[in-house]
């Protein structure tokens, strides 16, 4: 062999050497963005989930504010907290906006 062709030789088995890290690093890197998306998606699950629960308990507290009020249901706790929202909501009614 002449000297290009072995100093071609090495230079090729560098190339390969590189490539192959290359390779590995990009798999490697690649199921850490598998593992990444994974946990934003049980994030946003969990979000979702807890926004969900707290449009479910704005809709009953305004349902049991509408029973209350209809005299259906009677309960010392739940009727002051049903009169303080009226109470709220007649001061916000009452002052003027700013």
């Amino acid at each position: 062999m002449n000297d290009n062709h072995k100093s071609n030789s090495g230079f090729e088995s560098n190339i390969s050497t590189v490539l192959t890290g290359i390779a590995d690093k990009l798999k490697s890197g690649s199921g850490a963005l598998s593992v990444g998306a994974e946990v934003g998606r049980n994030r946003l699950d969990r979000l979702s989930a807890k926004r969900d629960i707290d449009k479910l308990y704005w809709k009953l507290g305004k349902e049991i504010v509408a029973l209350v009020q209809a005299e259906e249901i009677a309960h010392p706790g739940v009727k002051e907290r049903v009169e303080r929202i009226e109470q709220l909501i007649s001061k916000l009614n009452s002052e003027p906006t700013k």
